[in-house]
């Protein structure tokens, strides 16, 4: 997933520390643990199947989606158990995988599963996949979470979620720019390199305007990559 997307591989470690702490103030036993972080890694496998540009504009505007596109978006959970349970020992993992985009009060998908028949891992990893998929700050985020209690999310799973922010240690958002949409202020979650290997800008360096002009005029000689990581 990192190399297919970087910004799916970087949402799936950071649920994955939420789910890890949040297992633990559950006192999930060890199996159930497993299976939990395990789904969190691996949540969004299923989308390495969908063209990149769909999965961009589904995380930064859904409602942009045509409707075949919303159809395919909503089959990855599907692609993503049949790709888990490839590995015998994953069977457990590929069903939570599926259900982690269920609702409580229905609406979720592939399957609209409601209330307990989500199964309680699936409800618990919903939580934390959500929060870091989302795009507005950390703290207007979790609001938003907070609102979907008893509709979206299970209470005890939200509930959970909140005193596990406490406790995880959880690496910082990055999205994916174009070399077009690079402005002053931005910090790179990861070098620039030229095609030969050369480091043109570091990881971590706050870009400015000396630094973009820089960026684009080495690619107007050399084509550099089509799109760079950047934290949020």
């Amino acid at each position: 997933m990192q190399t297919f997307y970087p910004s799916l591989g970087n949402q799936a470690r950071r649920v994955t520390e939420l789910c890890r702490a949040m297992g633990q103030l559950a006192k999930l036993p060890p199996d159930d643990q497993r299976i939990l972080e395990s789904a969190a890694l691996l949540h969004d496998i299923g989308l390495v199947g969908i063209p990149r540009h769909i999965i961009r504009r589904w995380q930064e505007n859904p409602n942009s989606l045509a409707e075949p596109e919303r159809t395919l978006i909503e089959q990855h959970p599907i692609l993503g158990q049949e790709l888990a349970t490839f590995v015998s020992h994953l069977d457990k993992v590929g069903q939570i995988i599926r259900a982690h985009h269920e609702r409580i009060d229905g609406h979720g998908y592939p399957d609209q599963l409601m209330g307990e028949n989500i199964p309680w891992l699936a409800r618990l990893l919903a939580v934390p996949v959500a929060f870091a998929a989302c795009r507005l700050n950390d703290l207007d985020a979790i609001d938003r979470i907070k609102s979907g209690i008893d509709t979206a999310f299970d209470r005890d799973a939200v509930r959970i979620f909140l005193h596990a922010q406490d406790i995880a240690t959880v690496p910082r958002r990055e999205r994916q720019v174009t070399l077009s949409e690079l402005r002053p202020g931005m910090v790179l979650a990861k070098g620039i390199f030229t095609p030969n290997g050369l480091l043109l800008v570091p990881e971590g360096q706050r870009l400015n305007a000396t630094y973009i002009e820089k960026v684009l005029n080495y690619n107007r000689v050399q084509p550099l990559v089509l799109t760079l990581t950047v934290y949020c």
